[in-house]
């Protein structure tokens, strides 16, 4: 059954802002370090939209009050899914390493596109012109796709969405694919676990 699922559009707006980046900065690891406001405009959408994905995970959830900040979310989000944090994401036009945007996230640390990309730049940004790195920025949209991913599987089991709304740059990693991603009428995906 194909779904549509809310907060999908944002991500593929914010999928697309980020592939329009990459007219000027090679998704290279070389530029990972590369930063800009055109950086720090996708870090903050992103990171924004995962603060309401979570409120809305963590609503689904029996288990009282909803977490108030990034930390508290985690044992919302692991407690359902333990694997949570190590789901990597490819970039298949790109000769990149799997990402892992949710490496180092704990109750009482969050990652580093959260905190040296979101919060340096939400809080100060001026202070801190290096925050908004290429490197931050790919994380920050993969971030909301792993979260996308693993509310939507709470929400409607087996989803589906229409290929034609299917992530067109950032994919789950599938080691067994080999870098071979298939098309068909409707995409959907794999958790960690799975």
């Amino acid at each position: 059954m194909l779904h549509d699922i809310p907060h999908w559009k944002y991500f593929r707006l914010l999928e697309r802002d980020l592939e329009e980046s990459f007219r000027y900065v090679s998704p290279l690891t070389e530029h990972f370090n590369v930063h800009s406001e055109y950086f720090a405009r996708v870090i903050v959408m992103a990171s924004v939209e995962v603060e309401n994905c979570l409120r809305s995970f963590a609503n689904k959830l029996p288990g009282g009050a909803t977490p108030q900040v990034i930390g508290q979310f985690h044992a919302v989000v692991t407690g359902k899914y333990p694997q949570f944090t190590s789901m990597k994401i490819d970039m298949p036009r790109f000769s990149l390493q799997p990402l892992e945007p949710w490496a180092g996230w704990t109750p009482s640390a969050a990652p580093d596109w959260w905190t040296n990309g979101y919060n340096k730049i939400k809080h100060d940004r001026v202070g801190h012109p290096a925050a908004p790195t290429l490197h931050r920025a790919i994380s920050s949209v993969a971030a909301l796709l792993v979260l996308l991913l693993h509310f939507y599987r709470l929400e409607y089991g087996r989803a589906e969405v229409s290929s034609i709304i299917a992530p067109t740059l950032l994919l789950p990693h599938e080691p067994e694919n080999d870098g071979i991603y298939s098309g068909s009428t409707g995409w959907d995906w794999k958790l960690p676990g799975e």
